[in-house]
């Protein structure tokens, strides 16, 4: 975890649902213990494969624990990237508006970078309408 603001997740190699379910149990023993963090990027540039059931289980597990960050980038994997468009596809609506695939750790971190500037120079009342039009911004 940076600065209490952002978790970074890095899986590699062939990922199981059971890897999966314990990489949220440890997002929630972190979430438990720090509070509120903001932004949560998933590294997944060395994963070889994911079984089907594999990214069933990481969809869901993705869906229960958005609400946790503001934002999520996701980091497809160098030799498929099209396993995170599939992960992407299982998503729901709500948490699909909240995650964005990125090509690298530096364009995260940059996004991560115009979120804060875009969220800091709103006014109380716009920062909950703010989300909404990151969301908006993000998908395009």
């Amino acid at each position: 975890v940076i600065e209490g603001e952002t978790l970074h997740v890095s899986l590699f190699g062939l990922i199981s649902p059971e890897v999966v379910e314990r990489s949220a149990a440890m997002i929630d023993q972190i979430v438990a213990q720090l509070g509120q963090i903001k932004y949560r990027i998933m590294i997944g540039t060395e994963v070889t494969a994911a079984p089907h059931t594999t990214r069933v289980v990481a969809a869901r597990e993705f869906n229960q624990r958005q609400s946790d960050f503001e934002f999520s980038f996701v980091i497809p994997p160098k030799r498929s990237r099209g396993l995170a468009k599939i992960l992407y596809g299982l998503l729901s609506p709500a948490t699909q508006e909240k995650t964005r695939q990125v090509d690298n750790l530096d364009q995260a971190n940059a996004e991560i970078e115009r979120l804060r500037k875009l969220y800091d120079t709103a006014s109380g009342e716009l920062q909950g309408k703010i989300y909404i039009l990151i969301a908006m911004i993000m998908m395009l």
